[in-house]
């Protein structure tokens, strides 16, 4: 939430009580007119957007200066995942086309105004950061194993840190400074999953 908006994706309770019944999630990725995106002043819980759209939305997030809301279409990385709305307005469009094969997603808002996300084209990951305004944007190599993983960059912009790319069970950090980015490992954990 930002300025006191709250952002959230809905789908039809009836889809997903069948998606759960049948213990198929691959249900909810076929696209229809069952979703909704939904922000709410949080003070009052009115309604400022009340949006259909054709697919399932997870990751919606408010701008820092509260025009703008970020989401993601949910299902597999090869489809258009990240877009960016207008929530005075209701339009939306692709924050990043995808035409290239990059698969991307895990995307945040920067204090600036920037959208940073993690994504993978020809078997390399990369830490992207682009600009809503310009669509100008930078996709740095980060060196690993390709793992699933979740990146967030510091508010001053300066450091990055993820949780499991570099290995599935680090937590490692590099300077945004650095050349090619360098990762070191600041953590590490371990649980039992039985």
């Amino acid at each position: 939430s930002q300025g006191g908006l709250v952002a959230f994706g809905c789908v039809l309770r009836e889809l997903h009580e069948t998606a759960r019944r049948a213990n198929r999630r691959e249900i909810l990725w076929e696209p229809g007119d069952k979703f909704r995106l939904v922000v709410l002043d949080g003070a009052s819980g009115t309604a400022v957007l009340d949006l259909a759209v054709p697919f399932w939305i997870k990751h919606a997030l408010v701008s820092p200066d509260g025009r703008r809301i970020l989401f993601s279409q949910e299902g597999p990385w090869e489809r258009q995942r990240m877009f960016i709305g207008e929530i005075a307005t209701g339009t939306y469009r692709p924050l990043r086309e995808q035409a290239d094969g990059a698969s991307i997603g895990h995307e945040f808002w920067l204090s600036d105004g920037r959208v940073a996300y993690h994504g993978r084209k020809d078997r390399t990951s990369f830490l992207g950061v682009i600009s809503p305004d310009t669509g100008e944007r930078s996709e740095r190599p980060v060196p690993g194993n390709g793992h699933y993983a979740h990146f967030h960059i510091s508010p001053d912009n300066r450091f990055a840190v993820t949780d499991g790319e570099i290995g599935p069970t680090e937590l490692s950090a590099a300077s945004l400074a650095s050349e090619p980015l360098r990762f070191v490992r600041v953590a590490e954990h371990h649980w039992d999953r039985s």
